[in-house]
């Protein structure tokens, strides 16, 4: 079908009409050409269409007509249109990625292109760059690293993170992550490597793994013990037992329990007896956020701990500890010095307002038997007499309390002299009114007989434990002394067959004050003890309920 040259052009798209008019008019002239337009179609949509013509003139050089044929290139056109945005999208990609980009030509090791992130991180323009490679840039000069990028390269045709130390313009070296992939681009390879700058990056690992190290050295070589834990819940939200995550090597010092023994367990798998208040404290802690500083005795080690409870993340809780024993114990002998101090002072002045009037009534007991035995005998005599006896007793017992006390008080500073040990403790057996129902016995060795020692206090020693053993007895019994050599001491023992000591009591046998039994001041054995120690020996003893109890005594004593 012919159209006119007005039908035509009224049919080209308006956009086209000046350039295919131009496009006409250069054909005219030239006598042959191509031209391209859209064309509406019958539809009324435009379709691309490509118009090779040739004119054939007269002889004047006039246009007599036009000869060609037109074809659709509405697909080609498309095709082309999108590549052209693809080449647009990636060239605007490449140039104002956040990431530094180059693209190198393999056969020369050329750059061929950077971008603007490139040259930021690098310092060298896109005019430096392009023509040169980066050895002539000095920016990569380590043998290994390109001979490490080349053999990935071969081997898989792509590298990711491969950390390199590369120089930048001003001769300063960045930690770099480079990630690389061969390409091909009309029929030729090229490498198009992105860079990544990780000093910072770097810096911040080091810094890390240089505080994990001083974390590291710090909770293994520190004294106080340390512990993660995590508390464990119940259906009710409470806090029923608790997770060892992460023990210290001070844990096992103030614990004397192995690390791995307790790590990963539950606390109730490795002491079923714990306490709910501990794992309770740990709740707490953990649900609160607050931090908590406890001094407590713990039964299982039988040791005091100053302990800090630490809320740390998801819930878990850190306990710094450490032994505080040895400074608890301390604390009570310096509280039951200043006790006993106190009760020295109160003893002195009782001892000395007490044995003047005491005194009195010993003399007024003597001068009164005296008188009663010049009477005549009647009832009322033997009656009166017994009283007497018994009020005599009584006496000699609150002047032994009154000795005790005052034993117990005042600064104690032996004078030795030869002694006769035999004679001594015999004295002692005849002074003390032991019961009918008592057996006693003294066996002195020979080696033993003669020693240098102050009489009254080792006097004082013996009548004390002759009197505690008395008052074991209240059935009836035997009293054992004996003393022997043994290399540079003397040892006295003295044993009896009366109740024994209880064992929930032996260890507070000493203290000033403790007595098992209904009368008593508590005083003899504290007295035993600080006057053996004056004399420079120690005290000791054994004891079973229901067989009896032996207290050793050991002086030291040079060979005659």
């Amino acid at each position: 079908m012919e159209m006119s040259n007005a039908e035509v052009l009224s049919r080209v798209h308006p956009e086209d009409w000046g350039s295919l008019k131009v496009e006409l008019e250069r054909i005219n002239k030239v006598g042959k050409g191509v031209s391209q337009y859209r064309f509406k179609g019958k539809d009324g949509k435009y379709s691309w269409w490509l118009n090779q013509m040739v004119v054939t003139k007269d002889e004047n050089g006039k246009p007599l007509f036009r000869d060609g044929f037109v074809r659709n290139i509405t697909e080609s056109k498309k095709a082309e249109e999108a590549l052209r945005v693809s080449e647009e999208k990636f060239s605007k990609i490449f140039k104002n990625s956040p990431i530094a980009v180059t693209l190198t030509r393999v056969s020369d090791g050329k750059v061929v292109d950077v971008n603007n992130s490139a040259t930021e991180l690098l310092g060298y323009t896109r005019d430096e760059s392009i023509g040169n490679t980066v050895i002539e840039l000095n920016i990569w000069g380590n043998p290994s690293e390109r001979a490490e990028l080349t053999e990935m390269l071969e081997n898989k045709g792509f590298v990711n993170n491969l950390e390199v130390i590369l120089r930048k313009k001003d001769k300063t070296q960045i930690n770099a992550n480079v990630s690389a992939s061969l390409i091909e681009i009309e029929n030729e390879q090229f490498l198009l490597s992105s860079v990544i700058d990780v000093t910072e990056h770097k810096k911040t690992e080091e810094a890390l793994r240089e505080s994990e190290q001083l974390y590291k050295t710090i909770f293994d070589n520190s004294e106080d013990g340390f512990v993660l834990v995590e508390p464990l819940y119940d259906e009710n939200n409470h806090a029923c037992d608790i997770r060892f995550l992460q023990l210290n090597l001070a844990y096992e010092k103030q614990t004397g329990t192995k690390v791995a023994k307790v790590n990963g367990k539950r606390a109730k798998e490795v002491a079923p007896n714990l306490e709910q208040e501990w794992i309770s404290l740990c709740g707490q802690v953990a649900n609160k956020g607050n931090p908590l500083r406890i001094e407590s005795f713990n039964q299982r080690t039988n040791k005091w701990y100053d302990a800090n409870y630490i809320p740390f993340t998801r819930g878990r809780v850190g306990i710094l500890f450490r032994d505080v024993t040895k400074r608890k114990n301390l604390e009570k002998q310096l509280q039951e010095k200043e006790r006993l101090a106190a009760i020295g002072a109160t003893a002195g002045m009782v001892g000395h307002d007490v044995r003047n009037p005491l005194q009195a009534i010993v003399g007024d007991l003597y001068f009164t038997k005296k008188t009663l035995n010049q009477l005549p005998e009647s009832e009322q005599k033997r009656s009166a007499i017994e009283d007497l006896d018994a009020i005599e007793k009584n006496v000699d017992y609150i002047n032994k309390i009154i000795a005790d006390l005052q034993d117990f008080a005042r600064p104690l500073q032996p004078t030795a002299n030869k002694t006769d040990l035999e004679t001594l403790c015999s004295s002692v057996f005849v002074k003390k009114a032991i019961p009918q129902n008592i057996v006693t016995s003294c066996k002195v060795e020979t080696d033993a007989r003669i020693i240098v020692i102050d009489p009254t206090l080792l006097k004082r020693i013996l009548a004390n434990l002759i009197n505690n053993a008395v008052q074991a007895m209240p059935q009836g019994g035997k009293i054992f002394t004996h003393a022997y050599r043994e290399e540079e001491e003397i040892v006295i023992t003295v044993q009896d067959t009366g109740v024994g000591i209880p064992k929930d009591v032996q260890s507070k046998l000493f203290t000033p004050l403790f007595t098992t039994k209904s009368k008593g001041q508590g005083f003899g054995l504290a007295v035993v003890k600080r006057v053996t120690e004056a004399l420079g020996g120690t005290v000791t003893f054994d004891s079973q309920e229901g067989k009896g109890t032996t207290f050793t005594i050991r002086l030291p004593q040079s060979p005659q």
